[in-house]
């Protein structure tokens, strides 16, 4: 393809390899998208700004993984164990019911969403003071199912009054700092999912634990296939015995006939 051609401002005709002109305006990408009729076009600059439609995809998409997650960690910690298991999948069932580390992280979960972030500043540091939080447990005379789970709700005009107050706190609460709510969540959840963590040592404990299974079996195996082997060699032994035997007792009663004669 040819080079796309422009001019700015009724300057002089100049040229880009690409539809992406980045030092024809200082500070400012322009974007080619097709051929004009010679009169132009306008293009209206106005001051940067935060995208908050961003920031509130990154919030529900968040709470969206959030309840997804917990929703999986109740569900196997709830699981009651099949009494008569006929397959693999039945027998797996129950296996983590009440189990502490899922107690664990549900609890570390919940704690972080709920308590104040160390990092924030003091007027603002509550996720609830930016529209994430478990919703009301009682609305319209009904209880709220999903606010007793635990599960997280979104609203928007919440975060979009706090964020038009004081866009700089806002920012402190989520990520401005180390200590801030998503640095410090993340730090409390490695504890338990990152590879060195207690879920990473129990699968770790676990695999051990099936493959000394497995070299037990193994050894067990052997061990009957010596046995199986040497059993084998016993019972041959004795049925040569046993053919030669019945030979000699079919001579000696020819030679007892023979002479009877």
């Amino acid at each position: 393809g040819k080079d796309a051609q422009y001019t700015i401002d009724g300057g002089a005709p100049q040229t880009s390899a690409t539809n992406t002109i980045t030092n024809a305006i200082p500070g400012l990408d322009v974007t080619l998208k097709g051929l004009t009729d010679g009169t132009g076009v306008s293009v209206t600059v106005g001051n940067p700004s935060p995208d908050t439609s961003g920031i509130k995809d990154k919030l529900k998409a968040f709470v969206s993984a959030y309840n997804d997650a917990l929703t999986l960690i109740k569900a196997k910690y709830e699981e009651a164990p099949v009494k008569a298991p006929a397959n693999n999948v039945d027998a797996a069932k129950g296996v983590l019911r009440s189990d502490s580390t899922l107690s664990a992280i549900m609890t570390a979960m919940r704690g972080g969403i709920a308590g104040e972030v160390s990092g924030a500043d003091s007027s603002l540091n509550l996720l609830s003071q930016i529209g994430v939080s478990t919703g009301a447990a009682v609305g319209s005379g009904t209880l709220n199912q999903d606010a007793i789970t635990g599960k997280l709700t979104f609203d928007e005009a919440t975060f979009d009054s706090a964020y038009a107050a004081n866009p700089t706190k806002v920012r402190q609460l989520l990520g401005g700092t180390g200590s801030a709510f998503g640095q410090a969540f993340s730090a409390a959840i490695d504890v338990y999912s990152s590879s060195t963590g207690v879920l990473g040592t129990r699968v770790t404990q676990a695999d051990s634990a099936i493959q000394t299974v497995k070299d037990s079996l193994a050894a067990f195996d052997r061990r009957l296939e010596a046995r199986q082997a040497y059993l084998q060699t016993q019972f041959q032994q004795m049925e040569a015995a046993m053919s030669q035997s019945r030979a000699v007792s079919a001579q000696l009663s020819a030679q007892i006939t023979a002479l009877g004669r």
